[in-house]
């Protein structure tokens, strides 16, 4: 593993990548990544230093790895208390209103919500209803919007 990122021509991009910057806050979680980059290209000292403990954990650590290595000493633990408070609704196109509701949205006097589920340039126009009363057919077909409120206590420390 190279330190640094390169593009296609072999250019660096940044100063540090991201795999280059895990591998320096593993073994030295005390240090910046410019700190680490400035260890790597700085001369070594006797027995080693930062530039061979770097080397010996890029050919050790493999970058699927997402466990991450960190001392004790730097490790903490809390506890959140949260919950989510949702309902589900359906979205219907005019069609699909029309057909279960037995009438147009505009008959009902509802706006459209614009989503854009096919793309960035897409322009879809929903109706969200609520389905209480829908038949289990159309409850189990119809595409849902869940409209949801989170909420998370502050941490406590162990």
């Amino acid at each position: 593993m190279a330190w640094g990122s390169y593009d296609e021509d072999g250019v660096p991009v940044f100063d540090i990548c991201w795999a280059c910057s895990d591998i320096c806050q593993r073994i030295a979680p005390d240090k910046t990544t410019d700190k680490c980059l400035e260890l790597y290209n700085g001369p070594e000292q006797d027995g080693g230093g930062f530039k061979t403990d770097f080397d010996k954990s890029s050919e050790i650590i493999d970058e699927d790895d997402e466990g991450g290595f960190r001392p004790g000493a730097h490790a903490h633990h809390s506890k959140c208390w949260s919950y989510d408070v949702f309902q589900d609704h359906a979205l219907l196109t005019e069609t699909e209103f029309t057909r279960i509701c037995k009438q147009t949205p505009q008959q009902a006097k509802k706006k459209p919500l614009s989503i854009s589920f096919s793309g960035m340039n897409s322009n879809e126009k929903y109706y969200p209803v609520a389905m209480k009363g829908m038949s289990l057919e159309d409850m189990l077909s119809c595409r849902k919007i869940r409209l949801k409120m989170s909420d998370t206590a502050t941490p406590l420390r162990l």
